[in-house]
């Protein structure tokens, strides 16, 4: 080879190494300029407004190992900026002015983190992760965030501040199932997860609580059938989800061939009570207790004495159906007339017990009540008093003679069914 043709070469080889540095070095400063901490930071907030999930993870990292970044798992958090621009705008001005690029101990700043391209360094937001803390009160529970998928989190069961995750901080969706009073329940909500809004009250409102009414009643919430009302007169429900809102309880009672349904009850703030129902025009328990007990007192009253004090009729009429005309007022009267002139009772009372009410229709009701017989044989034995008890049954209807909204209530009719006790004491009122 001549020195020329070398020469040559040398000269082609020298000017593609010129080459070759010209464009490393214009290669170079437009990489500096591209991953530059500005433009960096202008694609990264341009993502997170955008909901980029692609980008946005290659602008976040956390020192939680435990985290997996991903398209996925960063989701949440643009979820969370696209409802909230103004919060990423504030993140750009304060990486702007932050007075160490490289580094802060603040969260969500812009730090540096690795290299692009092996040359340049990378710049990200830097984040802690979130461990939300589930509290929950049936053991049935289950929870998930954001459906379970990949890169959230969930829990099971009776929690108490359970601390699940770790997540990126962002919008989740929540679902919360559970069983309770046998009934399948489902809550979904959605939460912005951040470190001072982690902790999750995943509570089901249950009740639980005594329904009491007439045996054989069929116990109904909000239309859905929970039971029967026992021979004690009561039937436990428990853990009855409130997930409307309202829970109203009835109860449908059957009796001669015809269902009576009650008056609805709200048991929304029932928990831990007992809870009774009324039928319409059907007197109450306590009604029917206080309107036996009166009407027999009063004709006790009257019967004491051979001359009927004034008023005494009058207010006595009030307890029977047709007063004074009613037959089992006038065959009760005469049975205490004859107690008054026995000369082998020194004195005697009665006291009138309610069993159950029971209704028959709008405004009748049946009644089971019992009546203590206590007499006196005027003796200072230790058997001086001699204790009857008899079951009646009864019925109660609303006066009809009452007129608009006038809700009094009369005795029917009664009769004795049969004698329960029979003995002699020495204290009169051990009955």
């Amino acid at each position: 080879m001549d020195k020329k043709s070398f020469s040559r070469k040398k000269k082609i080889g020298l000017l593609l190494t010129a080459g070759v540095l010209i464009l490393l070095v214009a290669g170079y400063s437009i990489g500096k300029q591209y991953f530059s901490r500005e433009n960096q930071l202008e694609r990264a907030t341009a993502s997170f407004v955008k909901g980029d999930a692609q980008t946005a993870v290659n602008y976040l990292t956390t020192d939680d190992t435990k985290l997996s970044l991903s398209d996925e798992a960063v989701a949440p958090l643009l979820k969370m900026y696209r409802k909230t621009p103004a919060t990423v705008a504030a993140m750009k001005q304060s990486a702007q002015k932050q007075v160490d690029p490289d580094r802060s101990v603040n969260d969500f700043a812009f730090v540096r983190s690795g290299q692009r391209l092996l040359i340049f360094p990378a710049y990200r937001f830097k984040f802690k992760a979130v461990y939300p803390t589930l509290t929950t009160n049936l053991s049935s529970t289950k929870v998930m965030i954001d459906g379970g998928r990949s890169g959230s989190a969930g829990g099971s069961g009776k929690m108490k501040a359970q601390k699940v995750g770790p997540l990126v901080p962002g919008r989740y969706t929540i679902t919360t199932m559970a069983t309770a009073g046998g009934k399948k329940v489902k809550s979904v909500s959605i939460h912005d997860l951040t470190y001072s809004n982690a902790d999750l009250d995943l509570t089901f409102k249950v009740v639980s609580f005594t329904a009491a009414g007439y045996p054989g009643s069929e116990v109904l919430i909000n239309g859905e059938r929970m039971g029967e009302i026992g021979k004690n007169g009561t039937l436990a429900i428990k853990e009855y989800p409130l997930t409307e809102k309202t829970a109203k309880m009835t109860q449908v009672f059957s009796a001669n061939g015809k269902k009576l349904t009650s008056r609805t009850v709200d048991i929304s703030d029932a928990d831990g009570k007992r809870v009774k129902v009324g039928y319409p025009g059907v007197i109450s328990h306590d009604d029917a207790a206080d309107l036996l007990r009166r009407a027999f007192e009063n004709v006790r009253e009257m019967a004491r004495f051979e001359t009927v004090l004034p008023g005494q009729q009058e207010m006595t009429n009030l307890f029977f159906e047709g007063g004074n005309k009613n037959k089992d007022y006038k065959q009760l009267y005469l049975t205490m007339s004859d107690y008054r002139k026995s000369k082998d009772i020194a004195s005697w009372e009665c006291r009138a017990r309610l069993k159950h009410v029971y209704p028959l229709e709008e405004g009748q009701a049946s009644v089971e009540f019992e009546v203590f017989w206590i007499f006196e044989n005027g003796s200072s034995s230790d058997n001086r008093y001699h204790v009857q008890t008899f079951q009646y049954e009864g019925q109660i209807d609303r006066d009809p003679d009452a007129k608009g909204n006038d809700s009094r209530y009369v005795i029917k009719g009664f009769a004795s069914t049969k004698k329960l006790a029979d003995r002699h004491t020495a204290n009169g009122l051990d009955f």
